[in-house]
């Protein structure tokens, strides 16, 4: 982090975009695309999940849920790690219920795949305290 932002979230993200030397325009409109594309491909998630389980209607009925869900429609257009998580935490649980009933060598690298940046996010977030905490990375492990 910056020395002078003393931890304040709105401060360091003020100077990231904007004293960085970094594009604002570019950067948001990259960060908000990304997020378009994981909102659409959560649509499209629920609606195989649900079209295999409850075939085509049940599958429609679900996709008309979830793209007029007030949520869903509220955070994709934030550059936040709500859709991503949910579009993983949903891909990771469909990957892990299909390894259940197919086992084989496919099912389980996609499995594996998927749940890696579910977990990934619980590592990133002890890594960032123990940066905070102790000064480094290095001195975690040390």
């Amino acid at each position: 982090m910056r020395r002078g932002t003393g931890g304040d979230v709105g401060r360091v993200s003020e100077v990231f975009l904007y004293c960085g030397g970094n594009d604002f325009d570019r950067v948001v409109l990259q960060g908000r695309s990304i997020m378009t594309i994981l909102g659409a491909g959560l649509c499209l998630l629920i609606f195989f999940c649900s079209n295999r389980l409850f075939r085509l209607f049940g599958g429609l009925i679900s996709e008309l849920l979830a793209v007029f869900d007030p949520n869903l429609l509220a955070h994709s257009a934030l550059v936040t790690s709500d859709v991503t998580a949910a579009f993983f935490f949903t891909a990771a649980a469909w990957s892990y219920s299909r390894l259940l009933r197919f086992l084989n060598a496919g099912w389980f690298v996609i499995t594996a795949l998927l749940v890696w940046p579910v977990s990934r996010q619980d590592v990133g977030c002890c890594v960032s305290a123990c940066r905070r905490h102790f000064g480094g990375c290095a001195a975690c492990f040390a």
